[in-house]
């Protein structure tokens, strides 16, 4: 939730990597006989949800590659849960998810009613708006995925032996025999390539600029209005800095250029965060003619 609130940026592109990598895998082991995988297994294996066992113990949760080289050299049986019984365990059916989608439309629906009406329309309906627009975003990249499936499927494994070289791979890794039984946050099968700093770096500009609609509403004061005003722009322009540095290959995080740039402009990028969720709380104390109450 605080990433939500501080970098909703870093939340995009971590959707936007498990979307595609999801999307890959699905379409991989299909091609490869798979025919009942589909992206919802896929999402559910970046998630952790499969596990090695031997004898009835725990080894390490399977990653992708895991997967492939050991179902492919004969180590594991291939996992036959079906697609069904993984929604199934899911905190979440299309049928809850499209209520939210409703809801969300609805939402922006009336927003905008409200602006060509010239209705008054508060800071925090602003900021609403523009978590709205990272929601629509975000569902439509994990529509596939399983929310909060609290299980595991167990992956028995065949032999004792950790060479993992499958006949159509190359030699990689031994695997050890134990591992973590859980994946890290944030995690995805693949780095984060250009086309999804794009996305993010669109939404962020995005989700700043929906802040600037406010910028000429009533504030209680000047300085809250500046702080509005100024913060907006941080939101809006930082994110894309970053973006225009990495794709120049000038962001390296032991470079002179990243540490000043990282030291002058993310905190600064964090308090306009903070800001911006701050101020329509205090602005809700001098409402003006024709607010919501």
């Amino acid at each position: 939730m605080a990433y939500v609130l501080l970098v909703p940026e870093l939340i995009i592109i971590w959707a936007a990597r498990q979307h595609r990598d999801a999307k890959v895998l699905a379409e991989e082991f299909q091609i490869k006989g798979r025919p009942g995988w589909t992206k919802t297994h896929a999402f559910f294996l970046i998630m952790g949800g499969f596990t090695l066992h031997e004898r009835g113990k725990p080894l390490r949760v399977l990653r992708w590659r895991d997967l492939r080289v050991l179902a492919g050299a004969g180590r594991i049986a291939w996992p036959d849960i079906t697609e069904e019984e993984i929604k199934d365990r899911s905190k979440g059916d299309y049928l809850s998810k499209g209520i939210v989608v409703l809801q969300t439309t609805w939402f922006i629906v009336q927003f905008i009613a409200r602006a060509a009406s010239k209705l008054t329309i508060t800071e925090l309906e602003v900021v609403t708006l523009a978590f709205s627009t990272l929601i629509g975003v975000i569902y439509y990249l994990w529509w596939d995925k399983p929310l909060g499936a609290q299980f595991e499927a167990m992956i028995n494994k065949c032999t004792l032996e950790t060479d993992t070289r499958g006949p159509n791979d190359q030699p990689t890794d031994t695997f050890p025999p134990n591992g973590p039984l859980c994946v890290p946050t944030f995690y995805s099968s693949h780095e984060a390539s250009s086309d999804r700093l794009v996305l993010g770096a669109c939404v962020s500009v995005l989700f700043g600029a929906i802040h600037c609609i406010a910028w000429y509403d009533q504030f209680p004061s000047s300085p809250e209005r500046w702080g509005w005003r100024i913060s907006a722009i941080i939101v809006s322009v930082v994110p894309l800095m970053y973006f225009l540095l990495f794709m120049q290959g000038i962001v390296e995080q032991d470079s002179i250029i990243f540490i000043i740039f990282n030291e002058s402009f993310a905190w600064g990028y964090t308090t306009s965060r903070i800001a911006l969720l701050v101020l329509p709380l205090i602005a809700l104390r001098a409402l003006p003619p024709g607010g919501r109450q």
